[in-house]
């Protein structure tokens, strides 16, 4: 009789539980689990479950209810697809997997406690409208040397042709200890990314972006000039880094890009299907790169570090698809990089000048074309530095 009285008591409190403190039990497990994008998919979960579902009892939500979610992100797909801001298809997908994902632990979850529902109220319910990807641009080995050579501050020189000719994830870049590159054998060993979400260094995501990078001839004696003023191999190798967030990067790459007269329309533009460079965007372009020196497709999978090779068949395309000169990939660097750790003469602003010539381009940026400093730098004809 009490067991039964137990049972009944665990139903009613399991008819009570709200959405937002059942994906929040849920979100508790998959971060003990080890999952990276937790953080995120609380976040996500607050700004677009928790106003339609978030005080309702999770037991009660119906596919009705379910529907109306998924025509919101239709609405917002959209809105986007019509060249106004509303979210693109990914997003909307990653709203709607972090959506499926809570209810169906409540269905079918590792932890018996968790079942409180029989029927999963998604299944069966079409997913988001998608969106055509947008086509990313990337950074031109000609333009690369304009970027290099240009008066922007020496560290953030450093910074660019490491993100460029070693093509590694931000992550795995913000990660990169001395100790993580063996001039020796002429490799990175890449074992860990930074989670900007945790504040912490971890293994990656998957095996395949557990790789070695072979370092580029003409990237060696900036590293060499590098690591000779360094005493511990447990240092960063690009410490400045540590205080540059995503979106920070993204603006100093586009003001360091104009400053050097490089601006291509391209590499600013954000439309409904192309976007801007952004730190990134040196991965992107390293990897193109590979495809220019027709390095084998198997062999940029592998230092990519992707899971598919249709991923790396994506740069290969980029590279196919261009047409004119673009100058030769991995140049070779500036003397002030590449050589002696120091020269005659000034050696660019400081970095405290440098923010002030941000700041200054992406406030002029808002008021031209009507958005938020943070949205993108200002549109110029084709640089002088693109044949």
């Amino acid at each position: 009789m009490c067991a039964a009285k137990n049972a009944d008591l665990s139903a009613e409190l399991d008819a009570l539980t709200t959405c937002d403190a059942y994906a929040s039990k849920v979100f508790a497990q998959r971060e003990a689990n080890g999952i990276l994008s937790v953080r995120r998919e609380r976040s996500t979960w607050r700004a677009w479950m928790s106003p339609r579902i978030g005080s309702k009892p999770l037991a009660l939500v119906t596919p009705e209810k379910i529907e109306d979610i998924r025509d919101a992100l239709d609405g917002e797909v959209r809105e986007r697809l019509a060249g106004r801001k509303g979210i693109a298809g990914k997003t909307a997908m990653n709203v709607w997997s972090m959506l499926r994902t809570v209810f169906a632990e409540s269905v079918s979850s590792r932890d018996r406690a968790m079942r409180i529902r029989k029927t999963d109220p998604t299944t069966g319910i079409k997913a988001p409208l998608r969106s055509m990807s947008r086509q990313k641009t990337f950074i031109y080995p000609n333009e690369a040397e304009a970027l290099l050579s240009s008066a922007a501050p020496r560290e953030w020189g450093e910074v660019y042709a490491i993100a460029l000719y070693t093509y590694l994830r931000p992550g795995e870049l913000r990660a990169l200890t001395w100790r993580d590159v063996d001039l020796g054998a002429g490799v990175i060993h890449v074992t860990k990314a930074y989670d900007e979400d945790k504040g912490e260094s971890r293994r990656p995501k998957t095996t395949c972006a557990m790789r070695d990078v072979p370092i580029e001839p003409t990237l060696a004696p900036l590293l060499k000039r590098m690591h000779q003023a360094v005493t511990d191999d447990a240092a960063l190798v690009l410490p400045i880094l540590e205080a540059e967030n995503e979106d920070r990067r993204a603006k100093s790459i586009r003001a360091h890009l104009e400053l050097a007269g490089v601006t291509r329309h391209q590499l600013t533009e954000e439309t409904t299907t192309t976007m801007g460079v952004n730190f990134r965007s040196c991965r992107d372009s390293g990897l193109t790169w590979l495809a220019l020196a027709s390095v084998p497709i198997e062999r940029i999978k592998s230092r990519a570090g992707h899971e598919h090779i249709a991923t790396t068949l994506g740069y290969v395309k980029m590279a196919e698809d261009l047409t004119g000169k673009v100058g030769a990939p991995f140049p070779a660097l500036p003397l002030d990089l590449g050589g002696p750790p120091s020269r005659a003469g000034a050696v660019g602003p400081s970095s405290a000048q440098m923010a002030a010539v941000i700041n200054e381009a992406a406030t002029n940026a808002a008021e031209r074309a009507g958005f938020e400093p943070a949205d993108r730098l200002p549109h110029r004809v084709l640089s002088k530095h693109v044949p």
